[in-house]
């Protein structure tokens, strides 16, 4: 085992059931910002629960295994198979508000990792005191640089406004974009539909083939001809979509590690945000709201940065410096030293 080098061999584990190597996609890196990012920190491999072979646990010298209720029995299972020597990270990813519930596969779970790693700062205390295993708040590596380079100028961009949660799943934001005066947008999920996911589309939503159902769902809930729906896609187009906006609307209910945050700044678009929301205090602090139900406050800044240039230009200048804490080298050097 190489757990002292400077390239230790890592495996990400997660709840996609996909399978791949970084050193195959390395393009990927440069846009990735979920927690797959840290295969790319370490030129390692992903791997879902679900297409994991037992026998490649000990070709890792550290696995960072994304916590996820479905998978915990796969999650000890394969714990129990690493090499002696090699560590095991737990990745407590979103809000954490599932933890709250008692569990005691909860405390079993994360006794087995060697590190929790958790991504909700506000979460800490709470680890702290289920797990007798080292907690620690590190994050995900963030590629600040590679997703700057989507940035549009200022005198370029279009007079909209992004509502950056999906619409179907809460609509606070909306009631602040509409409210603004400028075209307001999107995003919502294509339905897949491969074979494998047929019966699931008909479960949830009551058809097999129709890929715009939720587009149908969201322009019924929302009655507004004037809001924008576009499909969710890879991050790229993604970036080249939102890149062009002038304000982004963040108005979270949970504490998160806040990539939109993160992806807004890397921009330098102006978003507004909660307190709660990641990072949002570090890099727009003039731009939060008390709460997730602070409409009006919200409104009152939205307004203030379409009426006042130099308002908006200020907030919206931000070093690229002020990500090196993210970056994957930092991010790498940080992780080892655990170790």
């Amino acid at each position: 085992m190489n757990i002292n080098s400077s390239n230790p061999r890592v495996l990400v584990l997660g709840g996609n059931q996909v399978r791949w190597s970084a050193k195959d996609i390395p393009e990927i890196k440069n846009t990735m910002n979920g927690v797959e990012a840290w295969a790319f920190t370490f030129w390692g491999d992903y791997r879902g629960y679900g297409v994991l072979k037992e026998k490649e646990i000990s070709e890792y010298d550290i696995v960072i295994a994304n916590t996820n209720f479905k998978y915990f029995p796969e999650y000890l299972r394969f714990r129990d198979k690493l090499s002696k020597g090699a560590k095991w990270i737990a990745l407590i990813e979103g809000s954490a508000s599932d933890y709250l519930k008692p569990k005691s596969i909860v405390k079993q779970v994360l006794d087995a990792a060697d590190v929790v790693n958790c991504i909700n700062r506000h979460a800490l205390p709470l680890f702290k005191a289920i797990t007798s295993s080292r907690v620690e708040y590190l994050g995900i590596p963030y590629p600040a640089a590679g997703i700057r380079k989507f940035e549009v100028p200022f005198e370029k961009r279009k007079r909209e406004v992004l509502i950056c949660p999906a619409l179907t799943s809460r609509w606070n934001d909306y009631f602040v974009a509409k409210k603004l005066g400028i075209e307001y947008y999107g995003f919502e999920q294509l339905l897949s539909r491969k074979i494998k996911t047929l019966w699931s589309n008909y479960s949830k939503h009551g058809t097999f083939s129709d890929k715009r159902v939720l587009f149908h769902k969201t322009q019924k809930e929302y009655e507004d001809s004037n809001l924008r729906i576009v499909a969710m896609t890879h991050l790229d187009n993604v970036f080249k979509i939102t890149g062009r906006s002038l304000i982004w609307l963040n108005l979270d209910d949970r504490y998160t590690w806040g990539r939109n945050v993160l992806d807004a700044a890397a921009l330098q678009i102006p978003v507004i945000s909660t307190h709660s929301t990641g990072h949002a205090e570090d890099f727009f602090p003039e731009l939060l709201v008390s709460n997730e139900f602070d409409i009006d406050s919200a409104i009152r800044i939205g307004k203030k940065l379409l009426e006042d240039k130099n308002f908006y230009k200020s907030i919206a200048t931000i070093p690229i410096e002020k990500f090196d804490h993210l970056s994957h080298e930092c991010m790498k050097y940080k992780l080892l030293s655990w170790f």
